[in-house]
């Protein structure tokens, strides 16, 4: 697990990941959520974690007042949300360790 949070960390920061920097999650609570909260974290950014049973407004408004430019995806969730998102600026990247 923890190699697969280093991992994510060294990708977050080669995608220009900021410290200090919001990263969201929109994903089920999982394992693979875990991994990234950890990665998150070891990348120096926070996280905020956003429930893919909210509607779409709802998403792009937390998006919005936490100034988040990434998001990272479960692939089962990629289509959904990019669809849900299309147009506000935000980069996803899928997060599939398992």
């Amino acid at each position: 697990m923890d190699a697969y949070a280093n991992g994510l960390a060294w990708t977050l920061l080669s995608k220009g990941v900021q410290r200090g920097e919001v990263v969201g999650i929109y994903m089920e609570k999982s394992v693979e959520m875990f991994i990234s909260i950890l990665g998150i974290h070891k990348a120096a950014a926070a996280f905020v974690p956003l429930d893919p049973e909210n509607p779409a407004e709802r998403i792009r408004t937390i998006l919005d007042q936490a100034a988040t430019t990434s998001v990272l995806v479960n692939r089962s969730l990629q289509v959904q949300f990019d669809d849900a998102m299309s147009g506000c600026g935000v980069s996803s990247h899928v997060v599939d360790v398992l």
